[in-house]
């Protein structure tokens, strides 16, 4: 039995995909999850089981109206109906990587020690558009100054570490078994 998160968000899609609006609904579904994590409260509001499901509905309509299509607005709303408010954010995440893997774009977080040029950012994105099977790259950039100079980058499961704290600590394994 599917998890709620993709039976809802298997939902979206479908009708993402009849419609062809995929790219429409990524970019309202990425507003509605920013919207989340800046005000917790708001799924607070929804989780909360005092307030009625009337009220819920009333706040949806009037906060989503105009901002989002309706499809997605009545996602929440049909949410809210069945008692599963809470599982809103798992639904939206679902629907993110599900879209972006029907539109083929991967997701890609490098970490350096250091800032990174902008310059050297595109060279990057070029290089891994050209080594692999994806359209498009949304890029995420971290500074982890512990891992000294390299780079360490990470597509879904397949990491790439070159990082010189890696070097040093295979180094360091490496001597460590060398007997005299």
């Amino acid at each position: 039995m599917a998890a709620v998160e993709e039976r809802y968000g298997e939902a979206l899609l479908e009708i993402a995909v009849q419609e062809k609006r995929e790219k429409q609904y990524l970019e309202e579904v990425k507003v509605l999850r920013n919207l989340f994590d800046e005000n917790p409260a708001l799924l607070t509001f929804y989780t909360n089981p005092k307030i009625t499901q009337s009220e819920k509905e009333k706040v949806t309509e009037k906060c989503f109206k105009d901002g989002l299509s309706p499809e997605i607005a009545g996602l929440i709303t049909v949410l809210i109906r069945n008692g599963r408010a809470s599982s809103i954010l798992k639904v939206l995440e679902w629907f993110t990587d599900a879209i972006k893997e029907k539109l083929n774009i991967g997701v890609v977080y490098v970490e350096s020690a250091t800032e990174i040029s902008d310059r050297k950012k595109k060279e990057i994105e070029k290089k891994l558009l050209e080594t692999t099977t994806f359209s498009s790259l949304e890029m995420n950039y971290d500074i982890k100054p512990e891992i000294i100079g390299g780079l360490r980058i990470r597509i879904k499961d397949r990491i790439v570490d070159n990082s010189i704290r890696t070097k040093l600590q295979n180094m360091s394994n490496e001597l460590r078994q060398i007997r005299i």
